[in-house]
């Protein structure tokens, strides 16, 4: 927030779920990613929208990230293009096992998905019937 303070961005911030109880991994590399693309956008895009969605899903943490700035043409391995900030997010994702997809093209903006798998332990106490 204080990240977007100051600029002239119009921003959103969509979270419909409680969020307690998430694995701290989890938390911290969704915050870094997003806090890595708003970066990115301020610096290189030029929007003027943000959206930003965290979903809790049954598969996992959902994290959307669309802005309507200049966009660019993703490179295919962001680490050999120098692309570190791009290429951070993308290993903090796959450390996690998290499916990762950047969308963007010249004049089009820039999508950011990506899906925290669950833990096996948590996934499991999602999916048990407490019932007596």
């Amino acid at each position: 927030l204080r990240t977007l303070a100051n600029t002239q961005v119009r921003w959103s911030l969509e979270c419909k779920q409680p969020l307690a109880g998430i694995a701290e991994e989890i938390a911290v590399a969704a915050f870094r990613i997003t806090q890595e693309a708003v970066t990115n956008m301020l610096r290189h895009a030029h929007a003027k929208n943000l959206l930003v969605r965290v979903r809790r899903l049954p598969q996992g943490l959902e994290l959307h990230i669309n802005d309507d700035g200049l966009g660019f043409c993703p490179a295919s391995d962001p680490a050999l293009a120098g692309q570190r900030g791009m290429s951070g997010m993308v290993e903090r994702a796959s450390l996690l096992g998290a499916t990762w997809t950047l969308h963007s093209e010249p004049g089009n903006g820039t999508r950011i998905d990506v899906m925290f798998p669950w833990a096996p332990r948590t996934h499991e106490r999602a999916h048990t019937d407490k019932k007596p």
